[in-house]
């Protein structure tokens, strides 16, 4: 029994030894701890009140790159586009058209539907203009629609948007299709500069129409084209050139918010102070949470329901650094009520070349739609409900 006790008392001994060292190091465990290399700390811009700041602008872009073609007008958006037909014919009927033996009987263009932003069962309506002066898709903002020329006359006419707006039809001019024929046979291209499609002022939706289905173009012009007594046919002709253009103000929205709007192309930019990390730290770790406010959102039927984040070489003109584009940038999933993605790329970027210009903040598919995230920014009431940063990094010693 004696031998018992003595038994038990030692194995108390050690136990106790080992519990105390394990929450109060001894002198022996603090060195072992010290020459660890790695030392994990966090940093977390709500809990230790880092200094931050947002805002947001307005950047349009190129939106020829998109799957669709807007038209309409929704909020603070109005949509309209370009489109040019390659146009071309036999030498036959072009000879038959400039002699007017020939006919244009019948102009159609056809828009397949895919996307609405707004109610579906509001009002559109559009007018289509000769463009008068020369225009390139892929570098054509609504920037560029101060200088667009183009005769006041309306082309179009037999206006038709089908209940489930999947498809909108409506005549061109005959007059208008058969100059464009004319010259291009007589290689007159230049005098080709398309149509200006514009939404009407009572227009209340804007929908996007498919530009390509498996890379095969479904926008297209079909031309009836008649001789008396010899032949009518029917030739379809698909679009050369083609791009939307979408202004837009900046939204009202909450003081306390920020924006980011695909299409329109409304950006934000925001900043953390993360000079509290040291130099050589290697960020593990680092959540970027957006807070977002439903009060002022409005998305499409289709949309990305995500924000793209991106590291800023130049905040003064909101220069995107490019270097490594797909490193430096990170999408910002939906993720229990909130957006949040990791950057941690991003942030140790900015903590070991010693330069944060911050971050980009976009709509991910930013030409995909007219998508409107409104989001609570550095200035919310609720400090809870401020972007929020939170970065796990390892400390070199």
């Amino acid at each position: 029994m004696f031998k018992q006790n003595v038994l038990l008392i030692i194995l108390g001994v050690i136990s106790l030894t080992l519990f105390s060292c394990s929450n109060n190091p001894t002198a022996i465990g603090s060195d072992f701890v010290s020459s660890d290399l790695i030392n994990v700390k966090t940093l977390d811009s709500y809990a230790d009140s880092l200094k931050q700041t947002s805002s947001y602008f307005k950047q349009p872009i190129p939106l020829w790159a998109s799957s669709y073609l807007f038209l309409g007008k929704k909020n603070n958006a109005t949509a309209s586009f370009l489109l040019k037909f390659l146009v071309s014919l036999p030498d036959s009927v072009n000879n038959d058209l400039k002699s007017n033996a020939a006919q244009v009987v019948s102009s159609i263009v056809t828009l397949p539907g895919g996307y609405v932003y707004g109610d579906s069962t509001a009002n559109l309506d559009f007018n289509a203009y000769k463009i008068t002066s020369p225009w390139t898709s892929t570098n054509f903002t609504s920037d560029n629609l101060g200088t667009l020329t183009y005769d006041p006359t309306d082309v179009s006419s037999n206006r038709n948007i089908s209940a489930n707006d999947s498809l909108t039809i409506f005549n061109v001019s005959n007059s208008l299709t058969t100059t464009w024929l004319v010259a291009a046979a007589d290689s007159v291209d230049s005098t080709i500069y398309g149509i200006y499609v514009v939404p009407t002022s009572n227009s209340q939706k804007i929908l996007g129409y498919t530009t390509s289905t498996a890379n095969v173009p479904e926008i297209n012009l079909q031309v009836v084209i008649q001789k008396t007594g010899a032949y009518s046919d029917t030739v379809t002709f698909y679009p050369e050139q083609y791009t939307s253009a979408v202004k837009g103000n900046l939204p009202a929205v909450s003081n306390e918010d920020i924006v980011v709007q695909a299409g329109v192309e409304i950006n934000s930019k925001l900043w953390f102070d993360v000079s509290k990390i040291p130099v050589n730290s290697v960020i593990n770790h680092a959540d970027l949470i957006l807070s977002p406010d439903s009060t002022y959102q409005l998305f499409g039927n289709t949309f990305y329901n995500s924000i793209m984040a991106s590291s800023l070489k130049d905040s003064s003109s909101a220069v995107i650094d490019s270097s490594s584009y797909n490193f430096y940038n990170q999408v910002l999933s939906l993720t229990n009520g909130q957006y949040v993605g990791n950057i941690a790329s991003i942030v140790q970027n900015w903590v070991s070349t010693k330069s944060n210009q911050g971050l980009l903040l976009e709509a991910n598919g930013n030409l995909l739609g007219l998508e409107l995230f409104a989001l609570k920014g550095s200035r919310a009431s609720n400090l809870q409900l401020r972007p929020r940063l939170r970065i796990t990094y390892s400390l070199r010693k």
